[in-house]
């Protein structure tokens, strides 16, 4: 996983640091946001989903929110005053995470 880690103040600001982040990759695609969250918040995960997913539809006018096998997936994790922005995502063989299985000879 490749995720820049910054700090934020609150869901607009959550949106905007979004916007900033993945504008390029969702222009003419579908898209979601899906968001993990740790430590205590004035708001829940879906609602960050939300706010964010709608912010980034009204400024990315090309862009549709599709919930279902979109396009784009914005994947934004929140643990207590941090944002991590996950960037990409790289599967090893079969799928499974690079360095989680064990060598082989072949």
């Amino acid at each position: 996983i490749e995720v820049e880690d910054v700090p934020f103040t609150d869901m607009h600001d959550i949106f905007e640091k979004a916007l900033v982040q993945y504008r390029d990759q969702l222009e003419g695609k579908t898209f979601c946001v899906r968001v993990k969250r740790r430590g205590k918040h004035e708001f829940s995960s879906i609602e960050v989903e939300r706010y964010v997913g709608g912010g980034l539809n009204q400024h990315i006018e090309s862009a549709r929110v599709k919930l279902t096998k979109p396009d784009v997936t914005v994947n934004l994790e929140i643990e207590n005053d941090r944002l991590l922005l996950v960037k990409g995502r790289y599967e090893g063989i079969g799928g499974f995470p690079i360095g989680t299985q064990e060598d082989v000879l072949s």
